[in-house]
């Protein structure tokens, strides 16, 4: 397979910032050619930098009916509630946020990225 392992010596940005001085983005997320981590095209498509993030095509959260009739939401989220907006996970209790708190286990891939 054509993987590609990242160096375990580059640390984890927590400041939104990625690229040789600042480390890999967190969550999945893509390193942006500018140097920023997110999960738009923008982000992730030309130009993104594979060394500190994914690339490639990034799909929208749907619900598990498989369409997205959910309101978007930036709180709550989970079946019958909402989807997280863009960038953000639904955590297992069923909040949206962007930490390993809600990334990590339990995250509700349905509702939100994880």
């Amino acid at each position: 397979p054509n993987t590609k392992t990242i160096p375990t010596n580059y640390k984890i940005s927590t400041d939104g910032y990625c690229g040789p001085n600042h480390g890999i983005c967190p969550n999945n997320k893509c390193c942006s050619k500018y140097g920023y981590c997110g999960i738009t095209n923008e982000y992730c498509g030309e130009g993104c930098q594979r060394d500190y993030g994914n690339c490639g095509k990034i799909t929208k959260p749907t619900n598990s009916m498989g369409n997205t009739s959910l309101p978007v939401s930036s709180d709550a989220c989970g079946p019958g509630v909402a989807v997280c907006a863009t960038g953000l996970c639904c955590s297992k209790y069923g909040y949206c946020g962007s930490t390993e708190s809600y990334c990590g286990a339990g995250c509700q891939r349905e509702y939100g990225y994880c």
